[in-house]
């Protein structure tokens, strides 16, 4: 992971003169390659502290907004578990965004994967089409490409050795033998076998009756099942969504912590000695602009600054994710760029 997000760092050159302060900006504004930049900083410690939950969350931003390379560090992420939990399912579904788009390195571990799951037969064919997909680009998967088609057909093999083998042991069976006796009666009782006939022919009648009548039953158990089944799926859905938002609230919540620490970090590193052109009252309104995620000398008109408070409310606020403290600093933080706007 850390190898992958080195040479993102590389490839993403027109981020790389920003700032901390810039590039959250910039990547809370939906700009890719800023996500993408401050993903890869907090992933290998680059002028921030490193935090592979951080550099997650900007991959998962990065990803979701269309970039393949941030969708196959995704992957990466949720099948190594690093700033995140473990799941497969998750990796497979970036990985896939990720090779759709012509990543080979995300191509080729899709078939690995798929390779080392043994929960189904389909499991190597869908390993023989990614090995197949990254092997056009990727020599290396060319080998893999090779073991997966020998897998196949060793078990292709195995199945019609099987097949072959119950055969012979069925027609083996030499110790079925009809009695002269038996015989004897069977062709002296062929007339009174008619009446036999006759009701064994009512019973088979009423039998597929029978028969139709509970498969009718099972097809309307079965569609009472799919019914539960989707509403299940549904539920399942929604509280994945809302686990999602939750998320999001809190990496927001963290992402503003650590750049009001950086800024108050900054400030403390800074000579006491007063400039020409700074003031003692210029530390509040530094701190009020970092909890808002501006930069003092950009601070944005009054309904902006307003509209970015109400989805701070959301974080902060006591019957949400936040407490009463965070909420006051808050709203002190409005009333002091207000205050700034406005003069």
């Amino acid at each position: 992971m850390r190898t992958l997000s080195l040479l993102l760092l590389f490839l993403s050159s027109s981020c790389l003169g920003q700032s901390i302060e810039e590039l959250i900006q910039s990547a809370q504004s939906q700009n890719v390659q800023a996500q993408l930049e401050l993903a890869n900083r907090y992933s290998t410690g680059d002028q921030v502290e490193q935090s592979q939950s951080e550099a997650f969350y900007w991959y998962q931003q990065a990803a979701q907004n269309g970039n393949s390379t941030a969708a196959s560090a995704l992957g990466h992420a949720y099948l190594s578990g690093e700033g995140t939990k473990s799941d497969t399912e998750n990796a497979i579904f970036w990985l896939s965004q990720a090779a759709s788009n012509g990543n080979s390195d995300a191509a080729r571990l899709l078939g690995k994967l798929y390779e080392d799951l043994k929960q189904s037969p389909d499991t190597l064919d869908l390993a023989e089409l990614w090995y197949q997909e990254a092997s056009r680009t990727n020599p290396q998967a060319e080998e893999d490409y090779a073991r997966v088609l020998e897998a196949q057909f060793n078990a292709r093999r195995a199945k019609q050795v099987a097949a072959i083998d119950q055969l012979e042991v069925a027609f083996d069976t030499t110790d079925i033998e009809v009695s002269p006796k038996a015989q004897s009666i069977a062709n002296s009782q062929d007339a009174q076998n008619m009446t036999l006939y006759g009701i064994l022919a009512l019973l088979g009648t009423s039998l597929l009756v029978i028969g139709w009548l509970f498969r009718r039953n099972q097809r309307l158990s079965l569609s009472s099942t799919e019914l539960d089944d989707e509403a299940k799926r549904k539920q399942i859905k929604l509280e994945r969504e809302l686990k999602r938002k939750d998320e999001l609230l809190k990496q927001q919540k963290r992402q503003l912590e650590t750049l009001y620490r950086h800024i108050k970090k900054q400030q403390a590193a800074t000579p006491k000695a007063p400039s020409a052109d700074s003031t003692p009252k210029d530390k509040p309104l530094t701190l009020a602009c970092a909890l808002f995620g501006y930069s003092p000398n950009a601070i944005p008109d009054e309904k902006q600054v307003k509209a970015r408070y109400k989805q701070l409310s959301k974080i902060y606020h006591p019957d949400l994710k936040g407490s009463d403290a965070e909420m006051k600093r808050l709203n002190q933080a409005l009333k002091l760029i207000l205050k700034v706007i406005n003069k």
